[in-house]
């Protein structure tokens, strides 16, 4: 059977607490208790871990590696940038679609 010894694991969870000033509340947040469980369970690998740029995560264990990441703060926010993104990638579409109709139809009048 193979050990699980000497793997490098990346993890990358989805932060939910933040506070006020939009600092991680890892103490508060399940999905980072399940991390630490998973750095416990496996004592023998080296952890990747994704998390927010500002965080009080202390980092002092020789087999975990902090990689700092801004995470969006809240799913409204995703929503909205995703959203004005699409009406971008639309209006220009439309915009496109506006110029070729009056192009062609222009070539028509100068034709005749």
């Amino acid at each position: 059977m193979k050990q699980i010894e000497g793997l490098r694991i990346l993890h990358f969870q989805s932060p939910v607490r933040f506070d006020s000033r939009g600092v991680f509340q890892h103490e508060f947040d399940s999905n980072y208790k399940v991390l630490e469980k998973t750095v416990k369970f496996l004592p023998k690998c080296h952890h990747y871990v994704v998390v927010p740029e500002k965080h009080n995560i202390p980092d002092d264990r020789e087999n975990v590696t902090l990689i700092p990441f801004k995470y969006p703060r809240d799913v409204c926010q995703i929503v909205h940038t995703l959203t004005g993104l699409l009406l971008e990638i639309y209006l220009i579409f439309v915009l496109w679609i506006l110029i070729l109709y009056f192009v062609i139809n222009q070539k028509n009048y100068i034709i005749y």
